[in-house]
């Protein structure tokens, strides 16, 4: 049953408070972030010069267009903050890090201070800091979950919600007194949100809980959002994957640098609407957790 149908079901004979602190919406971020200059992000020309200088012949690092600023190849929109562009920008990121594993993992470690990193870095913090977290956060303040739930929901990027037959006196997402009439199923390997790099402890352990039909709704919508740069990043690598087997056997055996593969891989996606696929999705689980009606009692 949809998340929508399973809150009307348990809206009857309930209360519920305003929320006193409620998000901003899309546009009105979109002006916030209209105020961010892209300055505070770049490397100066001079400490770009004084790093290259101590690099030496160190190989170019992966990504940065030779001879252009990175700024070029964007959209006008990006010196705006336009979320879009934002997005656009953490897609190119990822396909990065689909081929060179090590990409996002040097990038927060502040290894690479040249200018397209940093673009980068931006965008990702735009990323997860404005849209994402300020989102979960009014999740949970708004929720009675209990630590131990929050921290599975977490940690696992994988969920099955479903209804089950057998009813249960109380719900073990916020211990009260409600049916718990959900299975949610988490399960799938543990990852560190800022690098993506998976964690081998226990690749095939799960945790089930019975929830009601509220905190089963919550976790759905909760759960779509918090992970889904982990699952846009599975994507990005499919899609890369598949892209550069059409070209192997088109063209052969191509050892061509990272950057190029990534900028030619981004236009087909771009071309071929996937990106815009992907935005709309995200878009619609920002919308989701922003009309996400107050927890209500069984």
């Amino acid at each position: 049953p949809k998340a929508e149908d399973k809150e009307k079901a348990d809206s009857e004979d309930s209360s519920s408070e305003k929320d006193p602190n409620p998000l901003m919406d899309s546009s009105e971020e979109e002006k916030l972030a209209d105020t961010d200059s892209l300055k505070d992000f770049i490397v100066e020309e001079e400490e770009q010069k004084k790093a290259g200088d101590e690099e030496g012949d160190e190989e170019e690092d992966v990504g940065e267009p030779k001879g252009r600023d990175f700024l070029s190849h964007l959209p006008r929109q990006f010196i705006t903050g336009s979320q879009l562009t934002h997005f656009q920008v953490v897609v190119k990121a990822l396909l990065i890090n689909a081929l060179d594993s090590s990409f996002l993992k040097s990038l927060y470690n502040g290894e690479r201070t040249k200018r397209y990193a940093q673009e980068m870095k931006s965008s990702l913090h735009h990323f997860d800091e404005r849209l994402v977290l300020p989102r979960l956060e009014n999740l949970k303040q708004r929720s009675r979950w209990k630590e131990r739930y929050k921290e599975r929901v977490e940690c696992y990027p994988k969920v099955r919600i479903s209804m089950v037959n057998v009813h249960t006196k109380g719900c073990e997402a916020c211990e009260l007194h409600r049916n718990g009439r959900f299975s949610v199923r988490l399960s799938g390997q543990l990852y560190h949100c800022d690098t993506l790099q998976e964690d081998q402890f226990m690749p095939d352990d799960s945790q089930t809980f019975l929830v009601g039909s509220v905190c089963a709704s919550r976790t759905e919508v909760y759960h779509a959002l918090k992970h889904f740069k982990y699952h846009l990043f599975e994507r990005c690598r499919n899609a890369l994957d598949t892209l550069k087997e059409v070209q192997e056997q088109d063209e052969g055996e191509d050892d061509e640098p990272v950057k190029d593969t990534v900028n030619k891989v981004f236009t087909k996606l771009q071309e071929e609407g996937w990106i815009t696929k992907q935005y709309n999705e995200f878009e619609e689980h920002l919308n989701a957790a922003d009309f996400f009606q107050e927890e209500k009692l069984d």
